[in-house]
């Protein structure tokens, strides 16, 4: 770092100083409430079960499909992943730049917005992919199926090239996806038991399951980048993190 800052490659203080020791990088983290191990990301062998077990029988479970392996293989968010559209898909890099953002605006049914940019670092992003042979020959066979698709839908068909699209070529909604996702999870028996809140009558915490929600493949990407010797300023960036506090070790 002295001599990358030497040279003026890196200004600034170094990101490594809040780093703290990590017990092992496993996929877990401790609850600071109780001191029970909590997860945060997939293990390696839960991983293989969701790339090979996951239901494409339909169109709404191959779109699941291919939103939980671009996350998992890009970091990607669940806005951002049913945001993209098929031109940011480039020979192994996916350019991130817009997200379907739900509004509340009062009574009523929510409305759904695209916006460009809006990722949470107010950066869009170009990422290198991990895993991008698979991920070229997973997008093939979908555009394939989405092009079947298209050629039902006929003149109803609306040209806006979305990557996950409907049988009408709009967007899907991002909570449709991670509710089905945390469905085929429980399935699929990927889940884990950890401490609920604590019970006001008896004061105590019970155990409940707890499936991994859509943004653990976030994380799980995190590690993906570390396994091939990424440094963690890579990671924040290319995670799309504001400051560079959220760093791997902390997953």
């Amino acid at each position: 770092f002295e001599q990358a800052s030497a040279d003026g490659i890196f200004k600034g203080s170094n990101p490594t100083l809040r780093i703290k020791k990590a017990r092992g990088r496993n996929a877990q983290t401790q609850d600071r409430r109780g001191g029970k191990v909590t997860r945060k990301a997939l293990r390696p062998e839960e991983r293989e079960i969701l790339r090979a077990m996951l239901p494409r029988t339909d169109l709404r479970q191959r779109n699941v499909y291919v939103a939980t392996m671009l996350s998992m293989y890009s970091g990607a968010r669940r806005g951002e992943v049913t945001a993209l559209t098929w031109n940011k898909w480039d020979d192994g890099s996916l350019r991130i730049d817009q997200e379907i953002v739900r509004t509340d605006d009062g009574p009523g049914t929510p409305e759904y917005w695209i916006f460009s940019p809006e990722t949470k670092s107010g950066e869009p992003r170009t990422v290198q992919v991990m895993s991008p042979q698979f991920l070229d020959e997973m997008l093939t066979e979908h555009r394939e199926y989405q092009n079947e698709v298209r050629r039902i839908a006929g003149i109803h068909w609306n040209d806006n090239n979305f990557i996950l699209a409907d049988a009408f070529g709009d967007f899907v909604l991002p909570n449709g996806i991670t509710a089905t996702y945390q469905k085929e999870c429980k399935r699929l028996q990927i889940f884990w038991e950890r401490l609920a809140t604590t019970n006001k009558e008896t004061g105590k915490r019970p155990m409940k399951t707890q499936s991994p929600g859509f943004h653990y493949l976030r994380n799980t990407f995190g590690f993906y980048m570390a396994d091939n010797g990424y440094s963690p300023v890579s990671y924040t960036h290319l995670r799309a993190h504001e400051t560079d506090s959220y760093l791997v070790c902390r997953l």
